[in-house]
């Protein structure tokens, strides 16, 4: 019975049960321990943007300039017709970063879903990340402040 060893007949016996109630609670508290670190750990991908977006037929844009909110919310507005669409953006800057950023800029995104993401577009492991391939419209945009032969 799970007793604790309050129940067997002898001091030996009912110190067996006590040694082995308080290793079940010790296994199950590190057991407790390694699931809760696995969850902030996957709490902390997700706020990073280091999880791959999973869709397709969406827009990708590469990069970041002072004209990406515009382009966003033109995109937005544009969509609104059909439904919405999912935004992505891969961006050397940080996720949070260019979440406040389009927050700041006060854009209405309608029906339409922005993700964003870090990475560099010139690597094809940051590309996956924005799902590139199964996406319908791909938009580069330059630097700011290089030449139109530069970019």
């Amino acid at each position: 019975a799970p007793d604790g060893g309050g129940s067997a007949d002898t001091v030996l016996g009912r110190l067996v049960g006590v040694f082995v109630s308080c290793g079940g609670m010790l296994i199950f508290a590190m057991l407790m321990s390694i699931v809760s670190s696995m969850f902030e750990e996957m709490l902390s991908n997700l706020s990073r943007g280091a999880t791959p977006i999973v869709e397709g037929g969406h827009t990708v844009i590469l990069g970041a300039s002072p004209m990406l909110a515009i382009l966003v919310s033109e995109l937005c507005t544009a969509a609104e017709s059909r439904g919405g669409n999912v935004i992505a953006i891969l961006s050397a800057s940080l996720k949070v970063e260019m979440e406040e950023y389009l927050r700041d800029n006060d854009i209405d995104f309608g029906s339409s879903a922005v993700c964003a993401r870090s990475g560099d577009p010139h690597r094809a492991d940051d590309l996956s990340k924005v799902a590139l391939a199964s996406a319908k419209t791909v938009i580069v945009l330059s630097q700011p402040g290089l030449s139109r032969e530069d970019a």
